[in-house]
């Protein structure tokens, strides 16, 4: 049934990943969180330049 199982896990949509059957795993090989520190960086570079389109 779905959705009615015990174990429950989110699994990152277009990330790459290792997934080994014979020991039940699944391994991201990369990284699915984006670093805080550059998300404010991009977030500050977008409010910047709207405000300087607006001119």
């Amino acid at each position: 049934m779905i959705d009615h199982i015990k174990d429950k896990f989110t699994i990152p949509v277009g990330l790459e990943v290792e997934i080994d059957a014979d020991n039940s795993t699944i391994r991201m090989l990369e990284s699915a969180v984006i670093l805080p520190t550059l998300f404010m960086v991009i977030s500050l570079l977008i409010v910047k330049f709207v405000r300087w389109a607006d001119i």
